[in-house]
């Protein structure tokens, strides 16, 4: 039987499972089988990140609809405190997470399902220690706007939004250490479903409290940190109904243990960290560069356009990039690398075919997709043709995003974060200033400047992950869950 019933074709060309039990079954790999495979554990992963991001909108169409004089205060306070919220928090925990794509799935290859309990404990103790300082921050939000030269009011507004959204980081911290950890095994649909609640408790209680209630705006806030706080309370009954899962990698507190593997923890965390810091914080500037263009309004408004658009697909990639990473850390802790290798190559494969389709679609569908996002029938019109400079970086942010969770995989995040300071501060937002300021091509020219940098990531990808050694990563992977 296998660890979800669900899931257990895929299983079959890498490891069969009791319950966790790794078995190497070595066979030679399968393009269509791998293939299935990988859809199989792509879609729940697209589908609950679909569900993640949401809650964002929700805050957002929330605020907006309050029948306020002060509506637009409250909508941009929303925003910023989102993004601060996105660059000092989320941003240090999903990237420091990233050091259980590597551990677990690769533990769970090898068949080491005690390892998998140990490292999860001690991504319970560097989150609480990385909490310290992301909490600190969060809650001067109001400081930080200010210095930034934004609006008295704004900032005020922001800071007291961003007080209420910092009690569910704690809480979605836990949710993403946990989620790894049941990805790493090929359990994925109960993550969607979880998600769905959380949105679910979202959209619910922000609604009561923002409508119903003298909260006002501040009930969007509440509502985002309760659909938080049930994510992680709701994966406790699925471990409990699932003991003779759980048992097989939990085996009660193991602190010592834990903080004897911190070490290998912060060791891939921190520059998985930094791979994740670079390219959000990129795209921050990116954003910030549209309202120095000469109409900052309508640059902003089609900026948004873009952003959304780019966003909202890559949650497509991200899900492929989840499956690819299970799937070669699988492989490569089962000492299989000519099938982790054979993976890799489907992966950027199927992700370039994906890539074409989304960007014909995305074409064919120009004119219509700015009216989701905004109202005015000119800036309309503009949105339409930039969003033809925003396609091409659709395709490579997608292949980048996928050879990322490569790298998680093999567990080499240094050269991803490497990767991304060299493509999107050398060469992307430098060529974004030049052609958008310099060469005056506006929005269209800024997008263009940081396509070039997106480029230059997915060629230096293609090079590295061609010249993978994948013995060495295998032998790696072995003496890594070995410690």
């Amino acid at each position: 039987m296998s660890v979800q019933d669900d899931n257990a074709p895929l299983f079959d060309a890498v490891t069969k499972t009791d319950y966790g039990d790794a078995i190497v079954v070595v066979t030679e790999p399968n393009t269509r089988d791998e293939a299935q495979r990988l859809f199989q554990l792509a879609c729940p992963v697209y589908f609950a990140y679909i569900l993640e991001f949401l809650p964002g909108t929700v805050c957002s169409a929330l605020v907006g609809h309050l029948d306020s004089p002060d509506t637009n205060l409250y909508i941009d306070a929303a925003f910023l405190s989102a993004t601060i919220t996105n660059i000092t928090a989320l941003s240090i925990g999903f990237g420091l997470a990233t050091a259980m794509d590597t551990l677990c799935s690769q533990a769970f290859g090898a068949g080491k399902m005690e390892k998998l309990g140990i490292y999860l404990q001690s991504g319970f103790i560097v989150m609480a220690v990385a909490l310290v300082p992301v909490l600190f921050v969060n809650y001067y939000c109001e400081t930080i706007l200010l210095h930034l030269d934004q609006d008295r009011r704004v900032s005020a507004l922001g800071g007291e939004f961003t007080r209420v959204t910092m009690l569910g980081i704690p809480f979605l911290f836990v949710y993403e250490l946990v989620k790894k950890l049941l990805q790493s095994q090929n359990v994925v649909l109960p993550m969607t479903y979880i998600a769905a609640l959380g949105l679910s408790v979202n959209v619910l209680v922000g609604y009561y409290l923002t409508y119903y209630t003298s909260m006002g705006y501040l009930g969007a806030a509440w509502g985002r940190v309760l659909g938080n706080v049930s994510m992680p309370l709701a994966i406790v009954p699925y471990l409990w109904y699932n003991k003779e899962m759980t048992r097989k990698w939990w085996f009660g507190w193991q602190w010592r243990d834990a903080l004897d593997h911190a070490t290998v923890f912060l060791y891939l965390g921190l520059p998985g960290m930094f791979m994740l810091l670079v390219e959000w914080w990129a795209f921050s500037i990116l954003s910030f560069m549209a309202g120095l263009l000469p109409d900052d309004i309508e640059a902003i408004s089609i900026n948004t356009v873009l952003h959304s658009i780019l966003t909202t697909n890559f949650m497509i990639f991200l899900g492929i990039s989840v499956a690819a990473n299970v799937r070669i850390g699988n492989c490569l802790g089962a000492n299989q690398p000519h099938h982790a290798k054979f993976i890799a190559h489907l992966t950027c494969k199927f992700t370039a075919a994906i890539g074409i389709v989304t960007a014909i679609l995305i074409v064919l569908l120009r004119h219509q997709l700015p009216t989701i996002f905004i109202n005015n029938v000119d800036t309309i019109e503009h949105a339409s043709y930039a969003i033809l400079f925003m396609v091409p970086m659709q395709f490579f942010d997608g292949l980048n995003g996928v050879s990322q969770g490569i790298l998680r995989g093999i567990g080499r995040q240094h050269i991803g974060a490497a990767v991304n300071s060299i493509a999107y501060y050398m060469v992307g937002l430098p060529l974004a200033y030049l052609f958008g300021f310099t060469f005056m091509y506006d929005i269209e020219g800024v997008w263009f400047g940081m396509t070039t940098g997106s480029i230059t990531a997915t060629v230096i990808y293609f090079f590295m992950i061609r010249s993978t050694k994948w013995q060495q990563m295998a032998d790696k992977a072995r003496e890594r869950v070995g410690q």
